[in-house]
């Protein structure tokens, strides 16, 4: 208290609460993550702006079942993190106090995280980029710029009912690095007969789940440029012709819809020829029979698209925010793994080396093989 030693809580003093993902492996403690403040999730909102997290990570709420206070911590980001699911129970403890500290609000206050008060719709927002590899099942050149995307997924809510009336998507191609002729669509967790309008696009027939085909020639994006396109430094960069968005609104509104279940693919030659992010089904239309053949190593019933060391053909890789530089991809023709060192070590160990794909940090990358213009 002041400087002096006590064994009471002050009045007025606030007690806040961190995790750290990733800081004991059951055996030692991992001194990577305890010293990179991007593993740290913070209960004061203040302390997580420099990561680009705009809420708190922590919420408590009180229990009169057990006359405690209860306090669950999410331990992914809102908006940039794709498994983010809100649940906050990654974490449980009670928090119990003598005398007995039962708050008069709930802690954060239910909406005072909407930053949209003049609205009744409150967005949730994740930003990425998509990569692909076009020749699945085998590896071709393993560069994954065959096909180059950045993207924003944006579900929008309810205020008064809590739940997602609309799903926004907006997608920007930077890269074409193949000669075969491909296309791009997204497969999303929504029931085709639950949608009530599509603005910007058109839903694909034959399939239950939703599915948008931005494009039937990936060629489109560059107003039709054959060729390589911005995977060669010594050839000139060619900008594509603009962010193509759409926006479905359900007939319904559902309880939760998780960025996880959004399913990007391109299709290669021939519409059912679809290459997935790793363990994620083909839709409807695509083809079962490339899986467990030639560098597919996958069993096609609970993994998909993956090699023997679990590397993928397609990748996911967030940013931190809208003004975030989408990820730095390799230059034609050079293989991943000489790009970014830790890549395999990240895919082959599970969950550590999870900032395998920042090109800034040193020892990750090399940095010669990126395709990174200067003007």
């Amino acid at each position: 208290d002041g400087e002096k030693y006590t064994k009471v809580f002050p009045k007025g003093v606030r007690i806040g609460w961190v995790m750290i993902q990733q800081a004991f492996d059951g055996y030692k403690f991992n001194k990577t993550t305890l010293n990179d403040i991007q593993y740290y999730r913070f209960s004061t909102g203040n302390m997580n702006q420099d990561r680009g997290i705009k809420d708190n990570q922590v919420i408590t709420r009180w229990c009169e079942e057990f006359n405690c206070n209860i306090a669950g911590i999410e331990n992914r980001i809102k908006g940039k993190d794709r498994a983010w699911d809100g649940d906050y129970n990654d974490v449980l403890f009670k928090i119990t106090a003598t005398p007995k500290a039962k708050p008069t609000v709930d802690i954060p206050s239910v909406g005072e995280e909407s930053d949209n008060e003049d609205s009744n719709v409150e967005e949730c927002k994740q930003y990425g980029t998509l990569a692909f590899e076009d020749m699945h099942p085998h590896k071709g050149d393993w560069d994954h710029n065959d096909f180059v995307t950045d993207y924003t997924y944006s579900l929008e809510y309810n205020k008064e009912t809590g739940k997602v009336a609309a799903l926004a998507l907006e997608f920007d191609v930077r890269a074409l690095g193949a000669g075969r002729k491909s296309g791009f669509g997204i497969e999303l967790p929504v029931n085709t007969s639950d949608i009530a309008v599509v603005t910007g696009a058109k839903l694909e027939d034959g399939q239950d789940k939703a599915t948008i085909i931005l494009y039937n020639n990936t060629r489109d994006a560059f107003n039709g440029k054959e060729g390589i396109i911005n995977t060669m430094l010594d050839l000139p960069f060619y900008p594509s012709e603009g962010k193509k968005a759409f926006r479905i609104t359900l007939k319904k509104e559902l309880n939760k819809v998780l960025f996880s279940g959004f399913n990007p693919f391109i299709f290669v030659d021939t519409r059912d020829n679809e290459t997935h992010l790793p363990d994620y089904r083909p839709t409807k239309k695509g083809s079962m029979n490339s899986f467990g053949i030639n560098d597919d190593k996958s069993d096609g019933i609970t993994t998909f698209y993956r090699t023997g060391e679990r590397h993928a053909w397609g990748l996911d890789i967030v940013r931190d925010n809208a003004d975030s530089p989408g990820w730095v991809y390799p230059v034609e023709s050079i293989d991943i793994l000489d790009a970014y060192l830790n890549y395999g070590k990240w895919v082959e160990s599970g969950n550590n080396y999870e900032t395998w794909y920042k090109w800034t940090i040193s020892g990750n990358v090399n940095k010669e093989k990126l395709y990174i213009r200067e003007n």
